[in-house]
Order: structure tokens, then C-alpha cells, then sequence
């Protein structure tokens, strides 16, 4: 059973499809809708959401459901990553994360381009698949040298 959960609870991770009639239908990453219930219990967090009504379709959500089977919390996560950027391309950075893995930025929203060399943090959504996040704030950090 992973850290955090008691017996019978689990998680759901995917897309917010849709909401309503006390139910939330995640769409999970391998393309199947997953419904799961709702009360006045659930609990949403994350990304300056308050309730269920304040997620939009296609936002990033991982559910805790209980073991009765609804949700008892709701986290929507933004799509962000950390790392070096290692190439620019007009609206395209290269971005390379601290554990090796890159990932290709989108910064035609933003107005700020990193030159190569410049440690971010960007957060936006996640577009082509999950290959490219679509940069909404970025943050340049300081660095040494």
C-alpha cells in the first residue's frame, strides 16, 4: 500500500473530464474515464482551487478516494518543471532536469527567453502529449559563477 493511504483507499491520477451530478470522471493517462463520487466531504486543493466547480476540463487532478469509494480530496497539480536550459529556438527552450530528463519548453506566452546556461523553474500546462509544457511563469534562479 503506497506511504499515505489506509486500507481500502486509492488513487486516481488524469485528466478532470467532467463534474457534476456528485460525481468527478478523471480521464487517466492510458485514455480510460474513471467516474468516481462526490459529497459535501470532498476536499479540493491546489492551483487556487476551492472546490470542484473551480477545476476546469482537462486540468491535472490526483484523487484520494476513501475506502466507500468517493473522493475525499481532490489535488489539482500544475504541469511544471525545474531544470537547465540548454538550448533556445525562437518560442522553444530545451530544458534539462536535475535527475537527466528533458523537456521541451514552450514559451510563445511568456515574454522572457533564457539564454542556455540559466537555471528556471517553469510552471504553465501540458501540451503534445505531455512532451512540451506550455509555459505560463517562469522564474530564472540565481546560480553561482
Amino acid at each position: 500500500r503506497p506511504a499515505g493511504l489506509r486500507d481500502g483507499e486509492h488513487l486516481v491520477a488524469g485528466a478532470r473530464g467532467s463534474v457534476g451530478d456528485g460525481n468527478l470522471v478523471v480521464r487517466k493517462d492510458n485514455g480510460t474515464d474513471v467516474t468516481v463520487p462526490t459529497d459535501d466531504g470532498t476536499r479540493v486543493a491546489g492551483d487556487r482551487n476551492r472546490s470542484l466547480g473551480d477545476l476546469a476540463p482537462g486540468d491535472r487532478v490526483i484523487v484520494r478516494v476513501g475506502a466507500d469509494g468517493t473522493a475525499d480530496r481532490v489535488l489539482a497539480v500544475r504541469a511544471h518543471a525545474t531544470g537547465t536550459v540548454t538550448e533556445l529556438t525562437g518560442d522553444r527552450a530545451t530544458l534539462i532536469r536535475p535527475s537527466g530528463l528533458t523537456v521541451t519548453l514552450d514559451l510563445s506566452g511568456v515574454p522572457a527567453r533564457p539564454a542556455p546556461g540559466t537555471l528556471v523553474i517553469a510552471t504553465g500546462t501540458s501540451a503534445d502529449n505531455g512532451t512540451t509544457l506550455k509555459v505560463e511563469e517562469l522564474r530564472e534562479l540565481p546560480t553561482l559563477g
